[in-house]
């Protein structure tokens, strides 16, 4: 072959190679805009919790006189009471005997009542029973979009959804199941109201204020297009921000420690901690050893008697919610753990394969546990095109 020929070659396999490597780290960084989830998955609260003590869903909503009550036509308000959970704000007001504070619909609707929350809607027999939204607690900062699709979701409403999720900002959205929808024989829109929290492989996570549990007073947590009324169809959404507040993300953190009486260096054991998780749960741990097996706590025994059993797939241990959580496990004996991969992760029982928080522990050079396969192959095929790319540079020179 002629050298021109052999330059022409090399010319273009380092092209050809360069395009996969573009093509990979393409395909790779696509792959985690598939998700897009608060930090915090709140659990929210439902509009018609009635059957408890200082349950809210008979509490008259609106004034001067509307006929309804937070079960029945609440679901707006319930729906700003599971943000401001979510973003921590509580609001405050005198009361007989005390002061009423807190985030749940009961409080906001009463603080609502005080502070001019309500206004004359055109539907109204009597009374003002319609959320006046310029009047909602000062943090709260809205951005009010309308989707054009009739069947789901308009591109660009769920490119600002998907956004807004990402920076940790709850949507508010109006929905239909039907026409037409609700009580009203006309209505056709806005018929009801949801939280959207999470958006994975084109789900959208929501918290449903309409809980038929009237003994519950938490919001139902399911997808869009299987609402508690049927497939909601999104008409208006609110991207609610509160610039003061950050929210707390779920985490999960993994470290090793000395046993008790042990020396400082001597690391026995794993120590696992969760914090913020407001949803149920399930907690996986896993070990990596140096030949690549994968070690799990054996199914169906405490986190912390550390019985360990080789597997393939980790068995998850259901969390309830709670704010933070400690695990102290005992390690496999006779192995040294610094050469081990330690790994924790919290999966949403909703989204299968999305993590709400992970953590790993490793001071050896393996390649972490997280790495995908599309990032192996990209790494390989530029470390070819760096060689093609020399061949062809040497040749030249000739």
């Amino acid at each position: 072959m002629g050298m021109k020929a052999c330059r022409r070659t090399s010319e273009t396999i380092g092209m050809v190679l360069l395009v996969f490597v573009l093509l990979a780290i393409t395909v790779s960084g696509s792959a985690s805009d598939d998700i897009a989830a608060l930090p915090r998955q709140t659990s929210g609260f439902s509009q018609a919790f009635r059957n408890a003590p200082a349950a809210w869903g008979d509490d008259a909503l609106g004034t001067y006189g509307c006929p309804d009550t937070i079960a029945t036509t609440g679901c707006l308000v319930t729906a700003f009471a599971c943000v401001l959970e979510y973003y921590g704000i509580e609001v405050e007001l005198p009361a007989s005997g005390g002061r009423i504070s807190g985030s749940d619909p009961g409080a906001l609707n009463a603080w609502l009542k005080e502070h001019g929350g309500y206004g004359r809607c055109a539907g109204d027999g009597y009374g003002n029973c319609c959320l006046e939204w310029s009047h909602l607690p000062s943090p709260l900062v809205l951005r009010t979009y309308y989707n054009s699709s009739e069947t789901g979701i308009d591109q660009r409403a769920r490119s600002r959804i998907d956004s807004a999720l990402a920076q940790g900002q709850p949507v508010i959205a109006g929905v239909h199941w039907g026409q037409p929808c609700g009580v009203a024989p006309d209505r056709s829109e806005d018929c009801h109201w949801v939280v959207i929290t999470a958006q994975a492989y084109g789900t959208y996570v929501i918290l449903d204020p309409y809980n038929e549990d009237s003994s519950s007073s938490v919001a139902v947590r399911t997808t869009l297009d299987r609402g508690v009324h049927g497939n909601y169809i999104i008409d208006r959404y609110v991207i609610v921000d509160a610039p003061a507040y950050s929210p707390r993300a779920t985490s999960v953190t993994v470290s090793l420690a000395p046993g008790p009486g042990s020396s400082p260096t001597d690391l026995s054991q794993m120590v696992i901690q969760t914090a913020n998780l407001a949803i149920g749960a399930e907690l996986f741990i896993e070990a990596t050893n140096p030949n690549g097996t994968r070690w799990s706590i054996l199914p169906g025994t405490p986190i912390s008697e550390g019985r360990w059993i080789q597997t393939v797939t980790p068995t998850g241990v259901w969390l309830e919610p709670h704010e933070l959580r400690l695990w102290s496990v005992p390690l496999p004996e006779g192995i040294d753990p610094t050469r081990w991969i330690w790994k924790a992760w919290l999966n949403d029982p909703l989204l299968v394969g999305v993590p709400l928080a992970q953590d790993t522990q490793s001071t050896t050079t393996a390649i972490s546990a997280s790495a995908s396969a599309v990032g192996v192959l990209a790494a390989i095929a530029l470390l070819a095109a760096t060689i093609s790319l020399a061949i062809w540079a040497l040749t030249g020179s000739r």
